[in-house]
Protein backbone atom coordinates (compact mmCIF):
# COMPACT_ATOMS: atom_id res chain seq x y z
CA UNK A 1 0.00 0.00 0.00
CA UNK A 2 2.78 2.05 0.67
CA UNK A 3 4.31 1.84 -3.19
CA UNK A 4 3.09 4.66 -5.26
CA UNK A 5 0.66 3.97 -8.23
CA UNK A 6 3.00 3.10 -10.86
CA UNK A 7 5.16 0.84 -8.80
CA UNK A 8 2.32 -1.16 -8.20
CA UNK A 9 1.03 -1.38 -11.59
CA UNK A 10 4.87 -2.54 -12.95
CA UNK A 11 5.25 -4.83 -9.98
CA UNK A 12 1.80 -6.26 -11.49
CA UNK A 13 2.62 -6.10 -14.50
CA UNK A 14 5.77 -8.11 -13.44
CA UNK A 15 3.84 -11.17 -11.77
CA UNK A 16 1.82 -11.81 -15.59
CA UNK A 17 -1.37 -9.48 -15.18
CA UNK A 18 -2.04 -7.61 -18.28
CA UNK A 19 -2.96 -3.82 -17.81
CA UNK A 20 -6.50 -3.03 -19.12
CA UNK A 21 -9.13 -0.31 -18.79
CA UNK A 22 -11.95 -0.48 -16.27
CA UNK A 23 -14.16 -0.19 -19.49
CA UNK A 24 -13.14 -3.50 -21.34
CA UNK A 25 -15.15 -5.02 -18.13
CA UNK A 26 -18.41 -3.08 -19.43
CA UNK A 27 -18.44 -3.51 -22.95
CA UNK A 28 -17.28 -7.63 -22.52
CA UNK A 29 -13.88 -7.41 -22.82
CA UNK A 30 -11.01 -9.34 -19.93
CA UNK A 31 -13.61 -9.45 -17.08
CA UNK A 32 -10.71 -9.61 -14.68
CA UNK A 33 -12.22 -6.43 -13.27
CA UNK A 34 -14.60 -9.07 -11.76
CA UNK A 35 -12.08 -10.71 -9.73
CA UNK A 36 -11.01 -7.53 -8.68
CA UNK A 37 -14.51 -5.80 -7.11
CA UNK A 38 -15.18 -9.41 -6.23
CA UNK A 39 -12.04 -9.21 -4.10
CA UNK A 40 -12.67 -6.25 -2.66
CA UNK A 41 -16.43 -6.21 -2.15
CA UNK A 42 -15.57 -9.44 0.00
CA UNK A 43 -12.88 -8.25 2.05
CA UNK A 44 -15.24 -5.10 2.38
CA UNK A 45 -18.01 -7.33 3.36
CA UNK A 46 -15.63 -9.66 5.94
CA UNK A 47 -14.52 -6.23 7.69
CA UNK A 48 -17.75 -4.32 7.56
CA UNK A 49 -19.07 -7.96 9.42
CA UNK A 50 -16.76 -8.11 12.15
CA UNK A 51 -16.95 -4.99 12.82
CA UNK A 52 -20.84 -4.56 12.93
CA UNK A 53 -20.69 -8.17 15.04
CA UNK A 54 -19.09 -6.15 17.59
CA UNK A 55 -21.43 -3.46 18.04
CA UNK A 56 -24.21 -5.32 18.09
CA UNK A 57 -22.41 -7.21 20.90
CA UNK A 58 -21.69 -3.95 23.03
CA UNK A 59 -25.32 -2.85 22.51
CA UNK A 60 -27.00 -6.16 23.31
CA UNK A 61 -24.48 -7.65 25.49
CA UNK A 62 -26.98 -8.62 27.97
CA UNK A 63 -29.09 -10.22 25.44
CA UNK A 64 -26.55 -12.17 23.75
CA UNK A 65 -27.44 -15.80 24.80
CA UNK A 66 -25.04 -18.05 22.51
CA UNK A 67 -22.41 -17.55 19.76
CA UNK A 68 -24.85 -18.73 17.19
CA UNK A 69 -27.25 -15.46 17.13
CA UNK A 70 -23.57 -13.64 16.66
CA UNK A 71 -22.62 -16.14 13.80
CA UNK A 72 -25.20 -15.85 12.02
CA UNK A 73 -25.64 -12.19 12.20
CA UNK A 74 -21.95 -12.14 10.74
CA UNK A 75 -23.40 -14.22 7.89
CA UNK A 76 -26.17 -12.01 7.05
CA UNK A 77 -24.42 -8.62 7.05
CA UNK A 78 -21.18 -10.06 5.22
CA UNK A 79 -23.30 -11.63 2.48
CA UNK A 80 -25.46 -8.36 2.70
CA UNK A 81 -22.10 -5.68 2.11
CA UNK A 82 -21.01 -7.79 -0.38
CA UNK A 83 -23.80 -7.43 -2.40
CA UNK A 84 -24.02 -3.88 -1.96
CA UNK A 85 -20.37 -3.19 -2.25
CA UNK A 86 -20.06 -5.30 -5.64
CA UNK A 87 -22.97 -2.92 -7.16
CA UNK A 88 -21.31 0.13 -5.90
CA UNK A 89 -17.62 -0.56 -7.23
CA UNK A 90 -19.42 -1.71 -10.58
CA UNK A 91 -21.45 1.45 -10.62
CA UNK A 92 -17.90 3.58 -9.52
CA UNK A 93 -15.93 1.88 -11.96
CA UNK A 94 -18.67 3.20 -14.74
CA UNK A 95 -18.78 6.89 -13.17
CA UNK A 96 -14.74 7.44 -12.85
CA UNK A 97 -13.71 5.64 -16.11
CA UNK A 98 -14.72 8.13 -18.52
CA UNK A 99 -14.49 11.29 -16.63
CA UNK A 100 -10.91 10.77 -15.54
CA UNK A 101 -9.34 9.75 -18.46
CA UNK A 102 -8.16 13.71 -18.79
CA UNK A 103 -7.09 13.73 -15.59
CA UNK A 104 -5.40 9.88 -15.95
CA UNK A 105 -3.21 11.65 -18.49
CA UNK A 106 -2.01 14.61 -16.67
CA UNK A 107 -1.47 13.31 -12.79
CA UNK A 108 -1.09 10.56 -10.87
CA UNK A 109 -2.00 10.14 -7.06
CA UNK A 110 1.11 10.52 -5.09
CA UNK A 111 2.47 8.44 -1.82
CA UNK A 112 2.06 11.38 0.18
CA UNK A 113 -2.01 11.89 -0.81
CA UNK A 114 -2.44 8.39 -0.08
CA UNK A 115 -0.98 8.69 3.70
CA UNK A 116 -2.24 12.18 4.10
CA UNK A 117 -6.12 11.32 3.20
CA UNK A 118 -5.24 8.01 5.73
CA UNK A 119 -4.10 9.74 8.99
CA UNK A 120 -7.02 12.36 9.00
CA UNK A 121 -9.52 9.60 8.01
CA UNK A 122 -7.68 7.81 11.21
CA UNK A 123 -8.42 10.47 13.50
CA UNK A 124 -12.14 11.47 12.31
CA UNK A 125 -12.94 7.97 12.83
CA UNK A 126 -11.13 7.50 16.02
CA UNK A 127 -13.53 10.30 17.29
CA UNK A 128 -16.05 9.39 16.01
CA UNK A 129 -15.75 5.83 17.82
CA UNK A 130 -14.55 7.34 20.91
CA UNK A 131 -18.08 9.35 21.31
CA UNK A 132 -20.42 6.61 19.97
CA UNK A 133 -18.54 4.02 22.36
CA UNK A 134 -18.18 6.63 25.32
CA UNK A 135 -22.45 6.76 25.30
CA UNK A 136 -22.60 2.82 25.96
CA UNK A 137 -22.12 0.73 29.18
CA UNK A 138 -19.18 -1.09 30.14
CA UNK A 139 -18.13 -2.23 33.47
CA UNK A 140 -14.84 -0.75 33.44
CA UNK A 141 -12.45 1.58 31.33
CA UNK A 142 -10.09 -1.96 30.51
CA UNK A 143 -13.70 -3.35 28.54
CA UNK A 144 -13.97 -0.02 26.50
CA UNK A 145 -10.73 -0.19 24.95
CA UNK A 146 -10.83 -3.73 24.43
CA UNK A 147 -13.91 -2.95 22.02
CA UNK A 148 -12.71 0.39 20.77
CA UNK A 149 -9.07 -0.53 19.33
CA UNK A 150 -10.21 -3.56 16.87
CA UNK A 151 -13.51 -1.57 15.59
CA UNK A 152 -10.52 0.98 14.79
CA UNK A 153 -8.60 -1.30 13.02
CA UNK A 154 -11.44 -2.65 11.16
CA UNK A 155 -12.36 0.66 10.00
CA UNK A 156 -8.93 1.70 8.78
CA UNK A 157 -7.78 -1.40 7.11
CA UNK A 158 -11.47 -0.95 4.69
CA UNK A 159 -10.78 2.29 4.72
CA UNK A 160 -7.48 1.70 3.74
CA UNK A 161 -8.89 -1.38 0.65
CA UNK A 162 -11.42 1.23 -0.43
CA UNK A 163 -8.97 4.31 -1.00
CA UNK A 164 -6.02 2.10 -2.97
CA UNK A 165 -9.15 0.97 -5.61
CA UNK A 166 -10.38 4.58 -6.08
CA UNK A 167 -6.71 5.69 -6.77
CA UNK A 168 -6.62 2.24 -9.37
CA UNK A 169 -9.10 2.86 -10.55
CA UNK A 170 -8.16 6.84 -11.33
CA UNK A 171 -5.53 4.94 -13.36
CA UNK A 172 -4.77 1.98 -15.81
CA UNK A 173 -5.97 -0.94 -13.36
CA UNK A 174 -4.52 -4.41 -12.96
CA UNK A 175 -6.71 -7.13 -11.75
CA UNK A 176 -5.53 -7.65 -8.60
CA UNK A 177 -3.93 -4.98 -6.21
CA UNK A 178 -4.78 -7.54 -3.13
CA UNK A 179 -2.50 -10.55 -3.33
CA UNK A 180 -4.42 -13.70 -2.20
CA UNK A 181 -1.50 -13.93 0.38
CA UNK A 182 -1.89 -10.62 1.39
CA UNK A 183 -5.52 -11.24 1.68
CA UNK A 184 -5.14 -14.12 3.87
CA UNK A 185 -2.58 -12.27 6.34
CA UNK A 186 -5.60 -9.35 6.71
CA UNK A 187 -8.45 -12.15 7.28
CA UNK A 188 -6.04 -14.24 9.96
CA UNK A 189 -5.38 -10.71 11.80
CA UNK A 190 -8.90 -10.18 11.79
CA UNK A 191 -9.96 -13.36 13.35
CA UNK A 192 -7.86 -13.14 15.97
CA UNK A 193 -9.00 -9.58 17.22
CA UNK A 194 -12.53 -10.59 16.82
CA UNK A 195 -11.54 -13.58 19.47
CA UNK A 196 -10.85 -10.90 22.13
CA UNK A 197 -14.46 -9.63 22.71
CA UNK A 198 -15.74 -13.35 22.95
CA UNK A 199 -13.23 -13.81 25.77
CA UNK A 200 -14.34 -11.94 27.58
CA UNK A 201 -18.18 -12.27 26.61
CA UNK A 202 -19.43 -14.05 30.03
CA UNK A 203 -17.27 -11.18 32.10
CA UNK A 204 -18.44 -8.23 30.16
CA UNK A 205 -22.10 -9.55 31.13
CA UNK A 206 -24.23 -8.35 34.09
CA UNK A 207 -24.27 -11.48 36.28
CA UNK A 208 -27.57 -10.37 38.29
CA UNK A 209 -28.50 -8.01 40.75
CA UNK A 210 -26.48 -7.24 44.28
CA UNK A 211 -28.29 -8.69 47.31
CA UNK A 212 -29.82 -6.56 49.48
CA UNK A 213 -33.35 -6.22 51.64
CA UNK A 214 -35.43 -3.25 51.28
CA UNK A 215 -35.97 -1.34 54.81
CA UNK A 216 -39.75 -1.18 54.42
CA UNK A 217 -41.31 2.41 54.67
CA UNK A 218 -45.06 1.52 54.56
CA UNK A 219 -45.59 4.03 52.18
CA UNK A 220 -47.64 3.05 49.04
CA UNK A 221 -47.00 4.48 45.38
CA UNK A 222 -48.45 5.12 42.87
CA UNK A 223 -47.30 6.74 39.55
CA UNK A 224 -49.26 8.32 36.63
CA UNK A 225 -48.33 8.68 33.70
CA UNK A 226 -50.14 10.92 31.13
CA UNK A 227 -48.52 11.30 27.45
CA UNK A 228 -49.51 14.13 25.06
CA UNK A 229 -49.88 16.80 28.30
CA UNK A 230 -48.97 19.81 26.31
CA UNK A 231 -48.68 22.60 29.48
CA UNK A 232 -49.17 25.50 27.37
CA UNK A 233 -52.47 24.24 26.39
CA UNK A 234 -53.29 23.16 29.70
CA UNK A 235 -52.43 25.94 31.07
CA UNK A 236 -55.02 28.46 29.31
CA UNK A 237 -57.52 25.62 29.98
CA UNK A 238 -56.93 25.71 33.57
CA UNK A 239 -56.71 29.45 33.50
CA UNK A 240 -60.44 29.33 32.25
CA UNK A 241 -61.22 27.16 35.38
CA UNK A 242 -61.98 24.48 32.84
CA UNK A 243 -59.60 21.80 34.47
CA UNK A 244 -60.34 21.56 38.15
CA UNK A 245 -58.95 18.64 39.32
CA UNK A 246 -55.25 19.86 37.63
CA UNK A 247 -55.99 22.96 39.15
CA UNK A 248 -56.07 21.63 42.76
CA UNK A 249 -53.22 19.28 42.04
CA UNK A 250 -50.94 21.50 40.87
CA UNK A 251 -51.75 23.65 44.12
CA UNK A 252 -51.02 21.24 46.38
CA UNK A 253 -48.08 19.11 45.20
CA UNK A 254 -44.11 19.53 44.52
CA UNK A 255 -43.86 20.52 40.94
CA UNK A 256 -40.57 20.16 39.01
CA UNK A 257 -40.07 20.41 35.50
CA UNK A 258 -38.03 18.47 33.11
CA UNK A 259 -37.08 19.06 29.45
CA UNK A 260 -38.36 16.05 26.70
CA UNK A 261 -35.68 15.44 24.82
CA UNK A 262 -35.61 14.11 20.67
CA UNK A 263 -36.11 11.88 19.19
CA UNK A 264 -39.68 12.03 21.03
CA UNK A 265 -40.70 8.34 21.43
CA UNK A 266 -42.74 7.70 24.14
CA UNK A 267 -41.46 3.98 24.10
CA UNK A 268 -38.30 5.28 25.11
CA UNK A 269 -39.07 7.92 27.60
CA UNK A 270 -41.81 5.74 29.54
CA UNK A 271 -39.06 3.57 30.30
CA UNK A 272 -36.54 5.85 31.03
CA UNK A 273 -39.27 6.60 33.33
CA UNK A 274 -39.94 3.54 34.82
CA UNK A 275 -36.00 2.22 34.63
CA UNK A 276 -34.40 5.64 35.91
CA UNK A 277 -31.79 4.71 33.02
CA UNK A 278 -31.27 6.27 30.04
CA UNK A 279 -31.75 4.57 26.72
CA UNK A 280 -28.21 3.90 26.42
CA UNK A 281 -28.85 1.75 29.27
CA UNK A 282 -32.57 0.58 29.05
CA UNK A 283 -31.67 -0.57 25.06
CA UNK A 284 -35.76 0.67 24.25
CA UNK A 285 -35.25 2.88 20.72
CA UNK A 286 -38.14 2.57 19.04
CA UNK A 287 -41.65 0.98 18.45
CA UNK A 288 -40.34 -1.82 16.62
CA UNK A 289 -37.52 -3.94 16.15
CA UNK A 290 -36.18 -6.27 13.14
CA UNK A 291 -35.73 -10.01 14.23
CA UNK A 292 -33.78 -12.13 11.52
CA UNK A 293 -34.29 -16.15 11.02
CA UNK A 294 -32.09 -17.44 13.51
CA UNK A 295 -31.47 -15.00 15.46
CA UNK A 296 -32.77 -14.98 18.69
CA UNK A 297 -31.71 -11.40 19.96
CA UNK A 298 -33.63 -8.49 17.48
CA UNK A 299 -32.29 -5.70 15.88
CA UNK A 300 -32.98 -2.03 16.50
CA UNK A 301 -32.10 0.36 13.51
CA UNK A 302 -33.81 3.05 14.04
CA UNK A 303 -31.68 5.33 15.95
CA UNK A 304 -28.97 4.91 13.08
CA UNK A 305 -27.25 9.00 11.73
CA UNK A 306 -25.30 6.92 9.42
CA UNK A 307 -28.10 5.53 7.09
CA UNK A 308 -26.28 2.37 6.63
CA UNK A 309 -28.12 1.06 9.34
CA UNK A 310 -31.35 1.78 7.30
CA UNK A 311 -30.47 0.71 4.45
CA UNK A 312 -29.21 -3.51 5.74
CA UNK A 313 -32.76 -2.97 7.58
CA UNK A 314 -34.52 -2.24 4.21
CA UNK A 315 -32.63 -5.15 2.34
CA UNK A 316 -33.47 -7.71 5.67
CA UNK A 317 -37.53 -6.73 5.24
CA UNK A 318 -37.13 -6.59 1.30
CA UNK A 319 -35.48 -10.34 0.88
CA UNK A 320 -37.53 -11.52 3.54
CA UNK A 321 -35.10 -13.00 5.93
CA UNK A 322 -36.15 -10.90 8.94
CA UNK A 323 -39.53 -9.34 9.99
CA UNK A 324 -40.54 -6.64 12.03
CA UNK A 325 -42.16 -6.83 15.65
CA UNK A 326 -43.33 -4.58 18.24
CA UNK A 327 -40.94 -4.13 21.01
CA UNK A 328 -41.14 -6.22 23.89
CA UNK A 329 -39.72 -6.39 27.50
CA UNK A 330 -37.36 -9.13 26.38
CA UNK A 331 -35.20 -6.05 24.83
CA UNK A 332 -34.66 -3.84 27.66
CA UNK A 333 -31.51 -4.32 29.64
CA UNK A 334 -32.12 -2.24 32.54
CA UNK A 335 -35.45 -3.59 35.23
CA UNK A 336 -38.22 -1.81 35.78
CA UNK A 337 -39.77 -0.66 39.16
CA UNK A 338 -42.30 -3.49 39.16
CA UNK A 339 -40.10 -5.81 38.70
CA UNK A 340 -37.16 -4.57 41.29
CA UNK A 341 -40.08 -4.55 43.86
CA UNK A 342 -41.78 -7.57 42.84
CA UNK A 343 -38.20 -9.80 43.23
CA UNK A 344 -38.49 -8.73 46.63
CA UNK A 345 -42.12 -10.18 47.12
CA UNK A 346 -43.61 -6.69 47.33
CA UNK A 347 -47.15 -6.49 45.65
CA UNK A 348 -47.29 -4.39 42.38
CA UNK A 349 -49.92 -3.06 39.87
CA UNK A 350 -48.72 -2.12 36.47
CA UNK A 351 -51.25 -1.38 33.20
CA UNK A 352 -50.50 -0.12 29.85
CA UNK A 353 -46.99 0.56 29.76
CA UNK A 354 -44.34 0.79 27.11
CA UNK A 355 -42.26 -2.75 26.59
CA UNK A 356 -44.25 -5.03 28.76
CA UNK A 357 -45.59 -7.71 27.33
CA UNK A 358 -45.48 -10.69 27.96
CA UNK A 359 -46.91 -10.06 31.63
CA UNK A 360 -45.32 -10.27 34.09
CA UNK A 361 -46.20 -13.46 36.99
CA UNK A 362 -46.57 -10.89 39.90
CA UNK A 363 -48.47 -10.29 43.28
CA UNK A 364 -51.47 -8.64 42.11
CA UNK A 365 -51.71 -8.00 38.41
CA UNK A 366 -50.11 -6.63 35.07
CA UNK A 367 -51.75 -5.82 32.01
CA UNK A 368 -49.74 -5.18 28.94
CA UNK A 369 -49.32 -2.66 26.17
CA UNK A 370 -50.59 -4.71 23.90
CA UNK A 371 -54.32 -5.74 26.11
CA UNK A 372 -55.97 -2.71 25.36
CA UNK A 373 -56.41 -2.78 21.13
CA UNK A 374 -56.63 -6.86 21.39
CA UNK A 375 -59.70 -6.23 24.06
CA UNK A 376 -60.90 -3.68 21.85
CA UNK A 377 -60.50 -5.92 18.25
CA UNK A 378 -61.89 -9.15 20.13
CA UNK A 379 -58.56 -10.66 19.02
CA UNK A 380 -57.42 -13.58 21.28
CA UNK A 381 -55.30 -12.56 24.27
CA UNK A 382 -51.93 -14.33 24.61
CA UNK A 383 -49.88 -13.54 27.91
CA UNK A 384 -51.08 -10.09 27.91
CA UNK A 385 -52.11 -9.65 31.28
CA UNK A 386 -51.99 -11.89 34.93
CA UNK A 387 -53.72 -13.45 36.74
CA UNK A 388 -55.68 -15.08 34.54
CA UNK A 389 -58.73 -14.77 36.22
CA UNK A 390 -59.46 -10.86 35.68
CA UNK A 391 -59.79 -11.61 32.25
CA UNK A 392 -63.48 -10.87 33.07
CA UNK A 393 -62.68 -7.18 34.83
CA UNK A 394 -61.14 -6.29 31.51
CA UNK A 395 -63.79 -7.02 29.08
CA UNK A 396 -65.96 -5.45 31.82
CA UNK A 397 -64.27 -2.18 31.87
CA UNK A 398 -64.58 -1.86 28.09
CA UNK A 399 -67.33 0.91 26.60
CA UNK A 400 -67.42 1.21 23.11
CA UNK A 401 -69.74 4.02 23.31
CA UNK A 402 -66.90 5.98 25.82
CA UNK A 403 -65.73 9.10 23.65
CA UNK A 404 -61.93 8.63 24.81
CA UNK A 405 -60.38 5.86 24.86
CA UNK A 406 -58.58 3.84 25.89
CA UNK A 407 -57.90 6.10 28.86
CA UNK A 408 -61.85 5.26 29.40
CA UNK A 409 -60.89 1.41 29.64
CA UNK A 410 -57.63 2.15 31.61
CA UNK A 411 -59.68 3.92 34.48
CA UNK A 412 -62.66 1.15 34.64
CA UNK A 413 -60.47 -1.24 34.77
CA UNK A 414 -58.13 0.76 37.72
CA UNK A 415 -62.16 0.65 39.33
CA UNK A 416 -62.47 -2.61 39.08
CA UNK A 417 -59.20 -3.74 40.13
CA UNK A 418 -58.80 -1.57 43.45
CA UNK A 419 -61.94 -2.85 45.25
CA UNK A 420 -59.84 -6.56 45.58
CA UNK A 421 -56.18 -5.61 45.11
CA UNK A 422 -53.67 -2.43 46.80
CA UNK A 423 -50.76 -3.05 45.74
CA UNK A 424 -47.40 -1.14 47.32
CA UNK A 425 -46.72 -0.26 43.74
CA UNK A 426 -48.77 0.85 40.93
CA UNK A 427 -47.53 2.20 37.80
CA UNK A 428 -50.45 3.40 34.80
CA UNK A 429 -49.49 4.93 31.54
CA UNK A 430 -52.30 6.99 29.93
CA UNK A 431 -51.71 7.67 25.83
CA UNK A 432 -54.79 9.42 25.15
CA UNK A 433 -53.93 12.75 24.91
CA UNK A 434 -51.45 12.15 22.65
CA UNK A 435 -53.18 9.98 19.99
CA UNK A 436 -55.84 12.34 20.51
CA UNK A 437 -53.56 15.15 19.16
CA UNK A 438 -52.17 12.53 16.42
CA UNK A 439 -55.31 11.83 15.06
CA UNK A 440 -56.43 15.53 14.26
CA UNK A 441 -53.08 16.59 13.78
CA UNK A 442 -51.23 13.95 11.76
CA UNK A 443 -51.49 15.68 8.57
CA UNK A 444 -51.26 19.81 7.75
CA UNK A 445 -54.25 21.75 8.32
CA UNK A 446 -54.55 24.97 5.75
CA UNK A 447 -58.38 25.40 6.20
CA UNK A 448 -58.97 27.66 9.21
CA UNK A 449 -62.55 25.80 10.32
CA UNK A 450 -60.94 22.40 9.85
CA UNK A 451 -57.75 24.16 11.98
CA UNK A 452 -60.45 25.34 14.58
CA UNK A 453 -62.57 22.14 14.82
CA UNK A 454 -58.96 19.92 15.51
CA UNK A 455 -58.34 22.52 18.17
CA UNK A 456 -62.25 21.92 19.71
CA UNK A 457 -61.91 18.45 19.43
CA UNK A 458 -58.21 18.22 21.37
CA UNK A 459 -59.53 20.64 24.55
CA UNK A 460 -62.30 18.53 24.61
CA UNK A 461 -60.04 15.40 25.19
CA UNK A 462 -58.24 17.47 28.46
CA UNK A 463 -61.70 18.07 29.85
CA UNK A 464 -62.11 14.01 29.81
CA UNK A 465 -58.78 13.73 30.74
CA UNK A 466 -58.84 16.04 33.87
CA UNK A 467 -62.08 14.13 34.87
CA UNK A 468 -60.28 10.69 34.42
CA UNK A 469 -57.30 11.87 36.56
CA UNK A 470 -60.06 12.62 39.40
CA UNK A 471 -61.63 9.43 38.64
CA UNK A 472 -57.99 7.02 38.96
CA UNK A 473 -56.96 9.32 41.91
CA UNK A 474 -60.37 8.56 43.91
CA UNK A 475 -59.09 4.79 44.16
CA UNK A 476 -55.71 5.66 45.28
CA UNK A 477 -56.62 7.55 48.61
CA UNK A 478 -54.14 5.78 50.35
CA UNK A 479 -51.12 6.27 47.95
CA UNK A 480 -48.40 9.01 47.69
CA UNK A 481 -48.91 9.71 43.86
CA UNK A 482 -46.45 10.59 41.34
CA UNK A 483 -48.28 12.38 38.22
CA UNK A 484 -45.40 12.43 35.30
CA UNK A 485 -47.05 14.87 32.37
CA UNK A 486 -45.03 14.92 29.26
CA UNK A 487 -45.90 16.45 26.13
CA UNK A 488 -45.44 13.82 23.67
CA UNK A 489 -45.12 13.56 20.28
CA UNK A 490 -44.01 16.89 18.62
CA UNK A 491 -45.94 17.77 15.21
CA UNK A 492 -43.13 20.22 13.89
CA UNK A 493 -43.07 18.85 10.38
CA UNK A 494 -47.44 19.74 10.48
CA UNK A 495 -47.04 23.17 11.50
CA UNK A 496 -47.83 22.71 15.06
CA UNK A 497 -45.67 23.82 18.07
CA UNK A 498 -45.92 22.03 21.38
CA UNK A 499 -44.08 22.34 24.31
CA UNK A 500 -41.20 20.82 25.35
CA UNK A 501 -41.52 21.46 28.98
CA UNK A 502 -42.72 17.75 31.00
CA UNK A 503 -43.73 18.25 34.49
CA UNK A 504 -43.84 16.20 37.37
CA UNK A 505 -45.87 16.42 40.58
CA UNK A 506 -45.39 14.68 43.98
CA UNK A 507 -48.03 14.25 46.26
CA UNK A 508 -48.67 13.02 49.46
CA UNK A 509 -46.19 12.06 52.52
CA UNK A 510 -43.01 12.16 52.35
CA UNK A 511 -43.48 15.26 50.16
CA UNK A 512 -44.08 18.79 50.79
CA UNK A 513 -45.33 21.29 48.41
CA UNK A 514 -43.39 23.37 46.34
CA UNK A 515 -41.39 24.05 42.97
CA UNK A 516 -37.94 23.61 42.17
CA UNK A 517 -37.01 26.08 39.18
CA UNK A 518 -34.46 24.16 37.11
CA UNK A 519 -35.24 21.55 34.66
CA UNK A 520 -34.47 18.07 36.32
CA UNK A 521 -33.53 15.01 34.86
CA UNK A 522 -36.52 12.16 34.35
CA UNK A 523 -34.15 9.26 35.05
CA UNK A 524 -34.70 10.95 39.00
CA UNK A 525 -38.06 9.60 39.57
CA UNK A 526 -37.15 6.17 39.56
CA UNK A 527 -34.25 6.35 42.25
CA UNK A 528 -36.97 8.68 44.16
CA UNK A 529 -39.52 5.65 44.50
CA UNK A 530 -36.73 3.42 45.38
CA UNK A 531 -35.73 5.55 48.36
CA UNK A 532 -39.19 6.77 49.76
CA UNK A 533 -39.89 2.77 49.49
CA UNK A 534 -37.16 1.93 51.71
CA UNK A 535 -34.85 0.35 48.66
CA UNK A 536 -30.87 1.45 47.60
CA UNK A 537 -30.98 2.66 44.28
CA UNK A 538 -28.30 1.35 41.92
CA UNK A 539 -25.01 3.10 41.39
CA UNK A 540 -25.60 4.06 37.62
CA UNK A 541 -28.78 5.71 39.01
CA UNK A 542 -28.67 9.78 39.29
CA UNK A 543 -29.72 10.75 43.08
CA UNK A 544 -33.12 10.91 43.75
CA UNK A 545 -34.97 14.24 43.76
CA UNK A 546 -34.20 14.61 47.60
CA UNK A 547 -35.65 18.32 46.86
CA UNK A 548 -39.06 17.35 46.87
CA UNK A 549 -39.15 15.36 50.62
CA UNK A 550 -39.69 17.02 53.84
CA UNK A 551 -36.88 16.89 56.17
CA UNK A 552 -38.11 14.59 58.97
CA UNK A 553 -38.52 11.97 56.66
CA UNK A 554 -34.41 12.88 55.05
CA UNK A 555 -33.59 12.56 58.75
CA UNK A 556 -34.54 9.36 59.67
CA UNK A 557 -33.53 7.33 55.83
CA UNK A 558 -30.41 7.77 54.09
CA UNK A 559 -29.60 6.69 50.57
CA UNK A 560 -28.24 3.64 50.40
CA UNK A 561 -26.11 2.41 46.71
CA UNK A 562 -25.50 -0.99 45.57
CA UNK A 563 -23.79 -1.70 42.24
CA UNK A 564 -26.21 -3.01 40.08
CA UNK A 565 -30.45 -4.63 40.18
CA UNK A 566 -29.13 -6.84 37.17
CA UNK A 567 -31.31 -7.78 34.64
CA UNK A 568 -34.78 -10.70 34.68
CA UNK A 569 -33.35 -13.69 33.01
CA UNK A 570 -36.29 -14.32 29.96
CA UNK A 571 -37.08 -16.05 26.91
CA UNK A 572 -37.99 -14.30 24.03
CA UNK A 573 -41.28 -14.98 22.91
CA UNK A 574 -43.04 -13.95 19.75
CA UNK A 575 -46.72 -13.29 19.34
CA UNK A 576 -48.69 -14.32 16.40
CA UNK A 577 -50.35 -11.01 15.89
CA UNK A 578 -47.79 -9.06 15.39
CA UNK A 579 -48.73 -8.44 12.36
CA UNK A 580 -51.85 -6.42 13.66
CA UNK A 581 -50.28 -4.78 16.46
CA UNK A 582 -47.61 -3.24 13.79
CA UNK A 583 -50.48 -2.05 11.30
CA UNK A 584 -51.71 -0.89 14.88
CA UNK A 585 -49.04 1.12 16.17
CA UNK A 586 -49.02 2.55 12.15
CA UNK A 587 -52.23 3.65 12.67
CA UNK A 588 -51.85 5.30 15.14
CA UNK A 589 -48.50 7.51 13.68
CA UNK A 590 -45.87 5.62 16.16
CA UNK A 591 -44.26 4.35 13.07
CA UNK A 592 -44.57 5.22 9.56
Amino acid sequence: MERNINEIKEKLKSLGYLEWRIGDFFVGRKPRFLVLISKISFIGAILFGFGFTLLYLITNLPLVSNFLDLFLLFIYISVSIFLILFVFFSILGLVINYPLKKLRLKAKPSNALFHIITIIFSILIMGYLFLWLKGQVFPSLYYFFVILIPLFIIFIIFFRIFLITIFLMMGNISSDPLPSRKVLVILSILILLSLIPFLFLERLKDKGGESFSPERTGIKVAIIGVDGFDMSFAKSLIEEGKLPFLKTLFENGFICKYRAKEPRIPAIFWTTVATGSPPEEHNIRAFQSTSLIGVETPLQFKRDPSGILWVLNSLFLNTKIAQLEPISSYLRNSKTLWEIFSEKGLRIGQINWWASWPADEVRDFSITDRAFEKIKERMELEMDYYPHYIKDDLFHSLDLSESFQPDSFISNTIQRLFEIYSPDLFMVYLPGLDIQWENNFKNPIEDVRVLKNSITEVENAFLKEDSILEKITGSLKDYTKIFVFDPGRNFRNKGIKKGEDGIVIFQGFPFKKGSIYEPQAPERIAPTVLFISGFPISERMKVPLMESINEEFKKFHKIKIIKSFGRKKEKKVVSKFNKELLENLRSLGYIE
